[in-house]
């Protein structure tokens, strides 16, 4: 009934030429070139899980985890609490705010940090930075440093240095060593920042950690929303981690399809452009997974899962390359457009003059996905 409602929408309220249905979870692993994976899609409130296999999608294994953005946001604002730098800057002694003001703002930091791309998953066994004389050029073109690498090199080649600049520039090493960034967040002061930034999705692996967080109001409050909370509090105990309910929306598919669902993780919605979020997953997971059979050079699936791997938009879409997986419904969608309306004859979408016939109950036979 919904496919129908939006073919009728699409051609008598927007005129359009031609209409096809696809899936947002399966546009987002066409995005990724994939055909089977998890696709886990973050939203403000709530966490969907949904596994597919060969292009069919798996709804009756589906889960969704109340858990999602402002969940992560009011957590990391409770540590920032902590952060001496924060709360001085937000709430200055000569002009001092009262505590449900200060969540405020802390909540609009932790928002601003995410947004601007200041956090990233640690993860256990990076890569360090290439050591001189050993880059990987190939790699850096591709991942566009390339233009970092020159203006470094400029940087030391320049003579004459002040003690000013000298100072300024050992400043910067020592912040960077011990991973500190300055941040300049509306009209406040300067806000250092530390490693605890990184915590920020620790609610999604560990939904316990939200025992002690800002309440759930106070964000609503902030975003204006016409809705409040739900009255009934959730039980954190019941709420399933995500590594947990990935596994429990894998299992629930046949067996011999889950090797190859396993090889195709993939994170979208708000935070799809948070760095190792994706290994972070992957490394959790792991405790699921028969990981004891000998591995080949080139990992396959086997039958038995024994391996979880992150899928991600390729890097030769050069305009998606800094955008993460945020955007990989977007370009899935775009990929299945240019092949759909391209076929000479339109067996996969619905024409104006098929809507003129059939109604629309037309989508149902014509859309490749509904069928």
């Amino acid at each position: 009934m919904t496919h129908m409602l939006l073919c009728r929408m699409f051609f008598e309220r927007f005129n359009v030429a031609g209409f096809t249905y696809i899936e947002r979870p399966l546009a987002s692993l066409y995005g990724a070139n994939q055909i089977s994976g998890v696709v886990i899609e973050i939203g403000q409130d709530e966490t969907d899980v949904i596994a597919c296999f060969e292009s069919q999608l798996h709804h009756g294994s589906s889960l969704s985890i109340p858990i999602g953005t402002r969940d992560c946001e009011r957590y990391l604002a409770q540590i920032l609490r902590s952060n001496s730098s924060a709360t001085a800057a937000l709430s200055p002694p000569e002009l001092p705010v009262d505590g449900v003001e200060l969540d405020r703002r802390l909540i609009g930091l932790a928002r601003h940090l995410w947004q601007s791309g200041h956090v990233k998953i640690p993860i256990e066994g990076d890569k360090e930075k290439e050591e001189e004389g050993n880059l990987d050029i190939a790699a850096l073109l591709v991942s566009g440093k390339e233009r970092t690498i020159i203006e470094a090199a400029n940087s030391r080649k320049k003579p004459g240095q002040t003690k000013a600049e000298r100072e300024r520039e050992e400043r910067e090493k020592e912040m960077a060593a011990k991973d500190l960034i300055s941040v300049n967040y509306l009209d406040y002061p300067a806000i250092i920042v530390g490693k605890e930034r990184h915590r920020f999705c620790e609610p999604l692996f560990e939904p316990l950690a939200l025992n002690h967080a800002i309440p759930l109001q106070t964000v609503v409050e902030m975003d204006g929303l016409s809705y409040p909370p739900p009255v009934v509090p959730r039980d954190l105990d019941l709420i399933l981690p995500l590594q947990t309910a990935v596994h429990v929306v894998v299992k629930a598919t046949p067996f011999p399809q889950r090797p190859h669902i396993y090889f195709g993780l993939l994170i979208t919605g708000d935070l799809g452009n948070i760095q190792g979020l994706g290994l972070a997953l992957q490394s959790r997971l792991a405790p699921f997974l028969c990981i004891d059979r000998q591995q080949t050079e080139t990992p396959i699936p086997q039958f038995q899962a024994t391996l979880a791997r992150t899928a991600k938009v390729p890097e030769y879409f050069a305009e998606f390359r800094d955008k993460g997986d945020l955007l990989a419904a977007f370009l899935g969608c775009g990929i299945i457009a240019k092949m759909t309306f391209g076929d000479a004859s339109g067996r996969n979408f619905v024409t104006k003059a098929e809507y003129g016939e059939k109604g629309p109950p037309a989508i149902l036979g014509l859309a490749p996905t509904l069928l």
